[in-house]
């Protein structure tokens, strides 16, 4: 139950489920201590999608402190 609870604040906090895979690349690329992540690509686009988010950039410190006190609880 409480997974299903930070899932659903977390859907709230950053917008849709289809919007996951961008958030999960972007915090990846928020934390300096992390060198690589293994991605798994089913097809060309989810590459191309990967570089749109490597373009985006980290997600903003505000969004960082507020996933981490969320799932801190």
């Amino acid at each position: 139950q409480r997974d299903q609870r930070q899932s659903a604040q977390t859907n709230d906090m950053l917008g849709s489920p289809a919007n996951m895979t961008e958030h999960a690349v972007r915090f990846v690329l928020s934390h300096s201590n992390i060198s690589s992540a293994i991605i798994g690509f089913g097809d060309a686009s989810h590459v191309d999608g990967a570089v749109t988010y490597l373009d985006a950039g980290p997600l903003p410190s505000d969004v960082i402190r507020m996933l981490g006190s969320l799932h801190s609880k």
